[in-house]
């Protein structure tokens, strides 16, 4: 948990995650009143939800294909509407990819049409990924 430079992104997901997890043994151990009870769900909004998700479902089909077969297509939609699409981490890799470089100088002053040869020098980004 704590290596890589963004590790207190997982300090962070554990403490938006401790009200999910719920139950009496979590209230007491951080000392939290009891959650209150909830009314019933109306039986229209399950439905909807019920709907929803054999909608995605559905759509899902020609994506989760694509992913598993030879021919794998990344980051592409496959509705008009872009409700369903499959996304890779390394769907460009092998692509060309820009980054933004900064160049700093030393010198006390740059003058614009100047005849005086300055030098500029890369400023490395903290945490930058080398390549």
């Amino acid at each position: 948990m704590a290596s890589g430079n963004l590790a207190w992104l997982n300090r962070l997901a554990i403490v938006l995650a401790l009200p999910v997890v719920g139950g009496s043994a979590t209230t007491d151990a951080l000392g939290l009143p009891a959650p209150p009870r909830f009314a019933a769900t109306p039986t229209w909004y399950e439905g909807v939800v019920l709907a929803a998700t054999v909608l995605v479902a559905v759509l899902s089909y020609r994506p989760a294909r694509k992913l598993l077969s030879r021919r794998r297509l990344m980051n592409a939609s496959f509705t008009p509407l872009h409700l369903v699409n499959t996304y890779g981490a390394f769907g460009s890799v092998g692509r060309e990819r820009y980054e933004v470089v900064i160049e700093g100088t030393d010198e006390p002053e740059v003058r614009c049409g100047s005849s005086r040869e300055v030098t500029w020098t890369l400023r490395e980004w903290p945490a930058a990924e080398t390549i």
